[in-house]
């Protein structure tokens, strides 16, 4: 299983609203509301199918992968969903967004001076 900023996937029950305080990474468990068991069916249940989008990215010698991306364009919540099994089984998240943070308050972009705190 590839993980990608620390995140492995794994089983978490979740509500019909994501509000702040559930964009949280929750390393070897779930980034919000997506686990080793969610399906983009699962997310546009939960989210809403203006929230979820299929999106190509970039790889290395001019190929590309389609990934699930939540709240796109939104600057703080905005996250990719890699798949195993296309749209039925993630590998990986790739958090774009500022607000998604672990319990702890680490989160992308703090300084080490912060982090060290």
């Amino acid at each position: 299983m590839k993980i990608v900023y620390g995140l492995a996937l794994s089983a978490l029950l979740f509500s019909n609203t994501l509000l702040a305080n559930e964009l949280n990474i929750i390393p070897g468990v779930s980034a919000g509301p997506v686990t080793a068991n969610t399906s983009e069916a699962d997310l546009i249940a939960l989210l809403g199918k203006e929230q979820v989008k299929r999106e190509k990215i970039p790889l290395p010698e001019d190929d590309e992968m389609e990934v699930t991306v939540l709240f796109p364009g939104n600057s703080e919540k905005e996250l990719q969903v890699v798949w195993d099994k296309p749209f039925v089984k993630p590998v990986a998240v790739n958090i774009i967004g500022s607000a998604w943070k672990t319990p702890e308050g680490v989160a992308l972009g703090m300084s080490l001076k912060d982090l060290e705190k």
